[in-house]
């Protein structure tokens, strides 16, 4: 180290030493370690606070595309004058393998090691209020760290939200998603823009709008007392997730100000031109940025928020440019040039794919896909595991690579269609002859088979996704499985399916983007697992409710109850007594106690439904 390095060193420990004094916030060597673990409720209703928050966010994440399994872990954290005071439930004790005595040196290096020290407002108030959120947030990602190493949540993405100080500890909310399903979502790699945090996907919009309604909640008197405890629904969050993500999209483009922006690209992409539906593209970005192509600049600004004009800007954009949005405003059309690097994060697409449909791109990549204002995860629209296990049930084959291609062309038919992939598909296409054209056995081109979804009716494959007949007209006698609530492309292939004809997959596209893959019976599971799981629950109720095994027997309560299905008439029983002597155990307790239903065999249930090594 050089003299001038060794001085400006000097500097630095001595002002972080000065600061440490007029703020009481000690320096890393200064922090005390030591820990007093405290084991109980921070309040009466905390386990079921923590059970709807972490019910809430896996319906949040499986309506925007994303299905998994997360944990919401809450506690209690305060600072004392020798250490810390931490405050665990019984059955988050897993928690005690964490680290808690590295908790304050950890917070003090985030803390005085950052760049934001370097800010300091003149304003005595706003600086400690700026200065107290740095620290909660330092404090938060030392948490996070600490949790990180804990054996049972290695395999977990793990967030920590803002303290809510309400309670006798302050409380933190943990929530941990798997990292399998949290890298499934395309997400931004900017973390910060212009000293603002950017929500990098989709998924971290739930994550952190799960936090924010936490945080609130916990200053409700007897947070978790009855239902709606977050006071949000599923659709609301992931709707505010979105509107999250848009917002730092922009934000990254150069448009600071730009709340409700996610609502008006909805708007436009629903407005007809003339009848047709929406289309086209919009580029954001500065239009100064040297990555921009300004092709022809409007001599007046129109605002995105101007839906009818900004609709009519789009029916000029083509492949030879995009609608130029600059800070808020449509100022022209232009390109990207093919040199703009992606990592920059300057630059975004907005395309219209349908009426009410439109897509989020940076780069090459797309980041959210929205129809008619619910936003979900880009990717494949359709179920391919579950077409996959009906084909190879109904269908007889396994190799679907065909058929999965002519399923994304339709996905992407902009006013939905029909397909049948038939077991007998020859035997299909004479008897329908009267009402379909039956065409010489073949495997059709891409663009062939786009013309033939604009037909009315459906299209009659077989297993190996050769076309037998288009604009097919399905019958079959009514049923009771339709759905009023549904169109009558949806409700001709129940009918068809529920009619005596050969086993097939039926997918249906429906002009609102929704995809549904049909017959939609359920899984195939391991009949060895079903009995495990049955016995497992009734051996764990026997041998009685404490606290530490509380939301564990909720837990599997929950998985026999998804599984009822499966359940033969002993199994039903072993079950029912256990959910019955689960259910007064905890009203014996005072505890809160879910009502369940009396499990009977299904009628519908027969071998076939479980995996052929079972049977």
């Amino acid at each position: 180290m050089n003299e001038r390095q060794s001085s400006t060193e000097t500097t630095k420990t001595e002002m972080r030493t000065f600061w440490s004094k007029q703020w009481r916030i000690p320096v890393p060597d200064d922090w005390p370690s030591s820990v007093e673990l405290l084991k109980g409720y921070l309040w009466g209703f905390q386990e079921h606070f923590q059970i709807a928050a972490n019910s809430l966010l896996e319906q949040s994440l499986d309506l925007v595309g994303l299905k998994t399994e997360t944990r919401v872990i809450v506690f209690g954290l305060d600072e004392a004058n020798d250490g810390y005071k931490v405050g665990l439930m019984e059955h988050d004790k897993d928690l005690l393998e964490a680290n808690w005595s590295a908790l304050g040196p950890a917070t003090a290096m985030g803390f005085w090691n950052s760049d934001e020290l370097n800010s300091l407002q003149t304003d005595p108030r706003i600086d400690e209020l700026q200065r107290t959120a740095r620290l909660n947030r330092h404090r938060g990602e030392a948490i996070r760290g600490i949790l990180q190493d804990v054996p049972s949540l290695v395999s977990f993405r793990l967030s920590v939200g803002m303290p809510a100080r309400a309670h006798e500890l302050p409380v933190y909310v943990v929530i941990a998603v798997p990292w399998s399903a949290y890298n499934q979502a395309p997400r931004l790699q900017t973390k910060m823009r212009d000293r603002f945090r950017v929500t990098q996907s989709l998924i971290d919009g739930v994550i952190d709008e799960i936090h924010a309604l936490a945080w609130r909640a916990c200053f409700i008197p007897d947070a978790g007392d009855g239902f709606g405890v977050l006071g949000a629904s599923p659709n609301e969050i992931a709707r505010r997730a979105a509107a999250r993500l848009v917002s730092s999209v922009l934000l990254c483009s150069g448009y600071h100000i730009n709340s409700g922006s996610d609502d008006i690209i909805s708007a436009i992409s629903a407005l007809p031109y003339e009848g047709r539906a929406g289309s086209g593209r919009i580029l954001l970005a500065d239009a100064n940025n040297q990555h921009v192509d300004r092709l022809a600049i409007l001599t007046e600004a129109v605002p995105l928020r101007s839906i009818r004009a900004m609709r009519k800007l789009l029916e000029a954009a083509g492949p030879a440019g995009d609608v130029l949005v600059n800070d808020g405003d449509a100022v022209g059309f232009g390109v990207l040039s093919s040199d703009y690097p992606e990592w920059d994060e300057s630059a975004f697409h907005i395309e219209m794919l349908a009426r009410g449909r439109w897509s989020l791109i940076a780069g090459s990549c797309p980041l959210i896909e929205v129809v008619d204002g619910r936003p979900v995860l880009p990717g494949s629209p359709f179920a391919r595991d579950t077409f996959a296990d009906l084909s190879e049930r109904l269908l007889g084959t396994s190799e679907v690579s065909d058929l999965e291609r002519i399923i994304e062309l339709a996905c992407n038919h902009p006013h939905g269609t029909m397909l049948i992939f038939s077991s007998n598909a020859e035997l299909e296409s004479r008897r329908l002859s009267a009402q379909a054209w039956r065409i010489e056995p073949r495997k059709l081109s891409s663009a062939l088979l786009r013309q033939f979804m604009d037909i009315d009716g459906a299209l009659l494959f077989d297993p190996t996704g050769r076309c037998h007949a288009i604009a097919v007209i399905l019958d079959g006698e009514a049923a009771d499985k339709g759905d009023r609530s549904r169109g009558s492309r949806f409700n001709n292939a129940i009918r068809y399916q529920d009619s005596s004809v050969p086993e097939s997959v039926v997918i249906v596209v429906s002009t609102d983007g929704t995809i549904d893959v049909l017959p939609n019976i359920p899984a195939r599971v391991s009949r060895r697992y079903v009995a495990e799981t049955v016995r497992a629950f009734a051996d764990d109720v026997a041998a009685g409710l404490t606290d530490e095994n509380w939301a564990a027997l909720n837990r599997q309560r929950e998985i026999v109850l998804a599984h009822r299905f499966y359940l033969s008439q002993d199994q039903c029983d072993i079950a029912n007594r256990a959910l019955q002597d689960l259910h007064s155990a905890q009203l014996g307790a005072g505890g809160f106690a879910l009502v369940s239903p009396t499990l009977r065999p299904n009628p519908e249930m027969n071998a076939s439904y479980f995996l052929a090594e079972n049977r």
